[in-house]
């Protein structure tokens, strides 16, 4: 009795549908890394808003003297 083996053809589609999991995850990774940057580093540092509290004095009377000129 003779055995028949079928190899499977080789696939030759070069459509480069291979890197959408690739860009996929480098613009997960960015996201990532943008959240990280936003969130993360000020809350590793402590930066709380209120901690530079800045002082604006504002005085009672603003002397304001427009001349028209001829």
């Amino acid at each position: 009795m003779t055995t028949i083996i079928n190899t499977p053809p080789t696939n030759s589609d070069n459509s480069g549908g291979s890197y959408g999991g690739l860009i996929v995850g480098i613009v997960i990774s960015a996201i990532l890394v943008f959240i990280f940057v936003v969130y993360g580093l000020p809350a590793m540092r402590g930066n709380n808003k209120d901690s530079g509290i800045t002082t604006v004095t504002v005085p009672d009377k603003i002397d304001v003297n427009v001349n028209k000129g001829n």
